[in-house]
């Protein structure tokens, strides 16, 4: 009984040994789809909606909902500017991932 014990443990070790590692290998390639899906900088997210270059963000070029603009217009000026975008800025109208503004549902 005893050498069926060792088998048992063996077996049972090897296998948890096999998971981990497959665990460790499959992570950086979840990681990196993740990444490819993951929102814009703060600089991109402003290159892609700045039409007329002047590296701000105007309510013509905005291309999500006009309340959205509002929240992150944090100076009211009528522009959203590098520094007002949020830390994970939301990706491309109509797509998943980015980060709703404040006090949204």
């Amino acid at each position: 009984m005893k050498k069926m014990e060792q088998r048992i443990l063996q077996y049972y070790w090897k296998t948890l040994a096999k998971v981990l590692c497959a665990g460790v290998l499959i992570t950086p390639i979840a990681v990196s789809a993740q990444q490819s899906r993951e929102r814009p900088s703060k600089a991109d997210w402003v290159k892609r909606l700045d039409k007329d270059g002047d590296s701000k963000v105007s309510k013509e070029e905005f291309d999500g909902p006009a309340e959205h603009f509002s929240q992150f217009d944090t100076n009211g000026d009528g522009y959203v500017e590098e520094s007002e975008v949020p830390d994970n800025p939301p990706a491309r109208a109509g797509q998943q991932g980015g980060q709703r503004p404040r006090g949204g549902r």
